[in-house]
This record gives structure tokens, sequence and C-alpha cells, in this order.
């Protein structure tokens, strides 16, 4: 009994003291309101774009209106996600953009593919192209490629959506690879013979 009251007792004072200073400090975060910058200083982040308009409700950023081509939606809303003040971003941009025939649009993005850098010849990225939008399939070990490749996708005119469905694994294909990379087989030197041979009795 004594052991208790001396070791266990305060443990438990301590342990009960530490949750209720957690407790306090998760309320006093959660009742901090939200700092919303003004109306002036929000259109000054999206002036470039003449036609769209930002909302805020309860620190969700809200876009509307319209693009010229569907990276500049991309880079809208990753600019208010970014913020500190955000708690997040809902976006409602359409992309408006003059109609470009599948066969011109998967002409383009094949061309992108071809730029150093934006594929692996090991695991090529598969490309079907309806209506504007841009389905890439395959797989890839390099998330920040996969990212430039899309982002390179969604700034060709004409684009509307791209749809990724790529598996991400760092050991893609690893057997592939291995059978692939070509094997180094060390052989023997050859010496040579002499130039003159002796002559034979």
């Amino acid at each position: 009994m004594n052991y208790i009251k001396g070791r266990i007792a305060p443990f438990l004072g301590r342990l009960l003291v530490l949750a209720g200073i957690l407790s306090f400090a998760q309320a006093a975060f959660a009742a901090q309101p939200c700092v919303v910058p003004d109306a002036a200083e929000l259109s000054k982040d999206v002036a470039k774009y003449k036609t769209v308009t930002v909302t805020v409700d309860d620190c969700i950023v809200q876009l509307n209106g319209h693009v010229g081509r569907l990276s500049q939606s991309w880079d809208a809303e990753r600019k208010f996600r970014k913020a500190s003040w955000s708690s997040g971003a809902a976006n409602y941009l359409t992309v408006v953009t003059p109609r470009v025939t599948d066969k011109n649009l998967r002409w383009s993005v094949n061309r992108v593919l071809r730029s150093p850098g934006n594929n692996d010849l090991r695991s090529p990225f598969g490309v079907q192209v309806k209506g504007g939008v841009v389905t890439v399939t395959g797989g890839s070990a390099d998330p920040m490629m996969l990212d430039t490749v899309l982002y390179a996708m969604a700034s060709i005119k004409g684009v509307r959506g791209v749809v990724s469905a790529v598996q991400l694994d760092p050991l893609l294909n690893i057997e592939e690879i291995v059978q692939w990379t070509p094997k180094t087989v060390l052989l023997p030197a050859i010496l040579p013979g002499p130039v003159y041979p002796k002559s034979q009795p």
C-alpha cells in the first residue's frame, strides 16, 4: 500500500495534470479566430486573372470564374492552399479554351512526354485523350517528375482536364530493371603471341 501511495499516486497525478494542459492548449488553439486578409489583398493575389473572384468562408477559400488554361487554375488554388491563414481551397474555376481536336492534343501531349526528364524509358507513361481530358496511366518511382509532367500537360492550350492513373512505387519494375541492366563479364586477358615466331630447326 505504501508503494502505491509513494510511487503510483504521484505518477497518476502528474499524468492528469499533463492531460489537462494538453486539453486546454487544444481548446485555445481551436478558439483562435480566422484572420483573413481584406478584399483588396485577396484580389491582388489573383490580379493577373481578370475573371477570377475570391471569397472566404470560415477560412476556406472559394475560387469562382474562369481561366484560359488548366495550369492557371492549379496555380491559383496552390497559392491559397499555401497561405498560413487558409484551411483549404475549393476550386470552382472553369477552363474556357478554344476547342482543339483530340488528335492534335495527343500530338502535343506526346511532344511533352518526349522532352528530356519527362518520361522513364523503363516504365513509360501511357496517354489517352478524349473530349479535351488527358488520362495518364503507367507507373513512376519519381513523384516530382510526375508532378512536372502533369503540370506541363495542364499548360497545353485546349486541355480541359488531366486525370492521373499513375501508380507511384519506388521499387517499380525492379525485377525488369535488374534484368534490363547489362551484365558485365570479365574475361581473361588474351596475350598476343610473338610477331615473328622463332624458326623451327
